[in-house]
C-alpha cells in the first residue's frame, strides 16, 4: 500500500509506530486511514476483539445536526442539492 515504516519506539508500555506516507496517497489524511489500511491489508477479522477501558456515548456533532435539519427544510422548499463537477477532480 505504499505506507513505509519509519521508526518503531516505546512510550512507558506502548509500542509506538512513525510512518511516512508517499505523496500518491492523497486520501490518507488522518491516523485512522492508516489503520483502515492496516485492517484492509492484515485482515478485519484477525484484529483482535477488545473491549475499550471507558464507557462512552455517541452522539450528533451540532453543526451536523444543523446541516441535516437545513437540508430538510431545503428540500421541503422544494430545492434541489446539487453536487457539480466544477470542484470535483
Amino acid at each position: 500500500m505504499g505506507i513505509e515504516v519509519k521508526q518503531v519506539f516505546k512510550n512507558g508500555d506502548k509500542e509506538l509506530v512513525k510512518v511516512e506516507v508517499p505523496p500518491t496517497r492523497a486520501d490518507i489524511l488522518h491516523p485512522c486511514d492508516i489503520m483502515e489500511d492496516i485492517g484492509i491489508g492484515w485482515g478485519y477479522n484477525n484484529i483482535p476483539l477488545v473491549y475499550p477501558p471507558t464507557n462512552t456515548v455517541g452522539s450528533f456533532q451540532p453543526a451536523n445536526k444543523f446541516q441535516d435539519l437545513l437540508r430538510n427544510e431545503c428540500a421541503q422548499a422544494g430545492y434541489i442539492e446539487c453536487l457539480t463537477s466544477c470542484l470535483i477532480s
